[in-house]
């Protein structure tokens, strides 16, 4: 937002001062919600707050929830014609014997995995804040749904069709603000632009916290006060930015008490409460960012840079051989807008050593504050924020040059086997910290009507599609028929759950080691399964059943959810088939 734009809601002393596109974005929206709703605390519906987390581009899930293999029984779904070539490009882990280092596919029952096959990072330890954790302490509140897909390619259009599968209806987010009584429904971080199919039956639109052109410094300068010497705001001129925004929030508060507008009597009465509740949430908002921006940064980094993860603790050496001939479509390679073709005699965990995750700690950070305030049921976020997703130092191409800032994106043609399976199990070891630190605050506190904020809110992970990969190993492409997506929500502790049935076969030529590829779901979908079948199982894990569920009609929800245990239906039960 401009300055001239929102200087037109008031006038006070603190217009002559600069606030941020952030916070004067944070201020409008919460004022919005406060001019709306007189800030009453409406009866709540029965909806779980619901968080998407968008990764845009499509990562490789494999490592992390894109599971293939779940039990003992299952036939590979990751070879070529079904020999015993299995494509390195799906690979849970790293594997060196003699001298020579391999991607491969791996993947156990944990403890807590109640006998599901899970990938290798699940039993990795990450340290939060209070304490050390166990990523598959997680498991018994997650749900993977697998095996659905679509016709045709395109990261935008399968993207948003994951958001609203049916057309004519209102997306998950949109239905989740719908049915909820909170003072912001919708939020949305940033501006999803065309990433987004947000819709909504009661004309609801999301409040658009920031539209980040340039997401490092848009996002990162407001919030995260760590002195000059990183060019970051000093903590007082955050305050004075925040103080900013109040003033004109106030002030556009008093226009609206001192009009003839209906409903301003109900505000006037309320104005006391509203505007404490505007002060406490800037004030939150103040130490908020400055403690919990730097508190999952802290997370996601030590996750991500761990040297002693499982799986990949050994010195990954790129060497020369008759199998791997480094060039530019080596199974060593790392797409970075071209093809970066590395030097061979260098350990590539400098990779994860070197790593920054962009904006994946500010988005936790902003999904905490709102759900801790009770400010907002349906969140949509983007970590990555578009193209960057890691950034690394100190690799040395095949040039000889070693260029800084290398950005490795999610949308991975030609991130061979052996570093995609290397910085995308970095990546997800992070995200899985950070779920982790959000569980643990979200269980520390309850709702405004009592219940426990963990056991009321669900989260999604959710992309594009899968990627489907190449026998050789050498990189993927777009797996548009093999989409995955997961949930965790503390409204079930008896998972993990694993819906939707994939094929054993492979798909397209060129990319014959494709996996997943949508099988039919008996009694739910045709043949294939839609990405409607994982919106009307959404609807259900959200609390939204019956008539609620937008997608009733077209899919059955095949999942019941009743005091903390979820039941699935046989016919959804993910398997393998021929």
């Amino acid at each position: 937002m401009k300055r001239r734009d929102f200087l037109k809601y008031g006038a006070g002393a603190g217009a002559a001062m600069a606030a941020s596109p952030f916070v004067a974005h944070f201020y409008q929206a919460l004022l919005d919600g406060v001019i709306s709703k007189a800030y009453a605390v409406e009866a709540g519906s029965n909806a779980r707050r619901y968080v998407s987390f968008n990764f845009i581009g499509a990562p490789s899930r494999f490592t992390f929830d894109h599971w293939l293999k779940t039990n003992a029984n299952d036939p590979f779904t990751y070879q070529k014609d079904n020999d015993a070539n299995r494509t390195q490009q799906v690979a849970t882990t790293l594997q060196t014997s003699g001298g020579m280092t391999n991607a491969v596919y791996r993947v156990e029952a944990t403890p807590s995995s109640r006998g599901v096959l899970v990938p290798i990072l699940w039993q990795n330890t990450v340290q939060l804040s209070s304490r050390t954790a166990r990523l598959d302490e997680l498991l018994p509140n997650m749900a993977v749904i697998r095996g659905y897909g679509h016709t045709a390619d395109g990261h935008t259009g399968n993207n948003t069709l994951q958001q609203a599968p049916i057309a004519g209806k209102p997306s998950i987010a949109g239905a989740v603000a719908d049915a909820s009584r909170r003072r912001l429904e919708a939020v949305q971080c940033p501006n999803a632009s065309g990433w987004s199919a947000y819709a909504s039956d009661r004309k609801i639109s999301p409040n658009v916290l920031a539209n980040y052109m340039d997401p490092v410094s848009e996002l990162t300068a407001p919030m995260r006060p760590e002195g000059p010497a990183t060019g970051r705001h000093l903590t007082q001129e955050l305050k004075d930015n925040h103080k900013t925004a109040m003033e004109l929030a106030r002030d556009r508060l008093k226009m609206h008490i001192n009009s003839d507008r209906t409903g301003t009597e109900a505000l006037r009465r309320a104005r006391d409460n509203a505007e404490e509740l505007m002060k406490t949430a800037g004030e939150n908002a103040i130490d908020a960012w400055n403690e919990s921006v730097v508190r999952y940064e802290t997370i996601v980094m030590q996750a991500f840079r761990d040297q002693n993860a499982i799986g990949f603790t050994q010195n990954v050496n790129l060497t020369v051989d008759a199998r791997t001939n480094v060039d530019d479509s080596s199974p060593w390679s790392i797409q970075s807008g071209g093809i970066a073709s590395l030097q061979e005699g260098q350990n590539l965990l400098q990779i994860v050593r070197t790593g920054v995750p962009f904006i994946v700690a500010e988005m936790f950070a902003l999904v905490e504050f709102l759900l801790l305030n009770n400010l907002a049921s349906s969140i949509e976020v983007q970590p990555g924020v578009g193209t960057n997703t890691i950034n690394i130092n100190g690799l040395t191409m095949r040039d000889g040059t070693t260029p800084t800032n290398i950005n490795i994106p999610h949308d991975m043609h030609a991130s061979g086997a052996i570093t995609t399976a290397l910085h995308t199990g970095a990546y997800w070891r992070g995200v899985g910290a950070c779920i982790l630190e959000l569980r643990d605050r979200l269980m520390a506190s309850n709702d405004e009507n009592g219940n426990n904020q963990w056991e009321n809110t669900v989260l999604q992970l959710m992309s594009d599609f899968g990627r489907a990969p190449r026998s050789s190993g050498t990189g993927s492409d777009h797996g548009f028929y093999m989409m995955a997506t997961s949930l965790f929500t503390g409204a079930f502790t008896n998972g993990p759950h694993v819906m939707g049935n994939v094929r054993a076969s492979g798909k397209d030529a060129g990319y014959e080691g494709t996996v997943g590829y949508h099988a039919p779901v008996p009694g739910y979908t045709n043949d294939p399964a839609a990405p409607s079948f994982m919106g009307s199982q959404v609807m259900h894990i959200v609390g939204l059943t019956g008539e609620a569920n937008p997608y009733k009609n077209f899919v059955a929800a095949g999942i019941n959810i009743h005091a903390g245990v979820a039941t699935l239906d046989d016919a959804i039960k993910g398997k393998v088939v021929a």
